[in-house]
């Protein structure tokens, strides 16, 4: 493939790119909105996941205790 085809076909990918964000544009306000909910979807994730290794522990630390009995 030639440069020239190479940078033909990088800059039609650009292009793709540009179009799908022209499609829905939005203002910096809903860009920050947008951005928090994402931040509150990640702790939200996180909580969870910090529950079931919480919750895991736990049941580790009672198998322990069972198999010392």
């Amino acid at each position: 493939m030639t440069e020239q085809r190479k940078t033909f076909i990088d800059l039609s990918e650009y292009r793709k790119e540009l179009e799908i964000l022209n499609a829905d544009p939005f203002t910096l306000d809903e860009f920050a909105t947008k951005t928090i909910e994402l931040i509150k979807q990640l702790v939200s994730v996180v909580g969870t996941q910090q529950q079931s290794i919480d919750n895991l522990a736990y049941i580790a630390e009672k198998i322990i205790e069972l198999e010392r009995s």
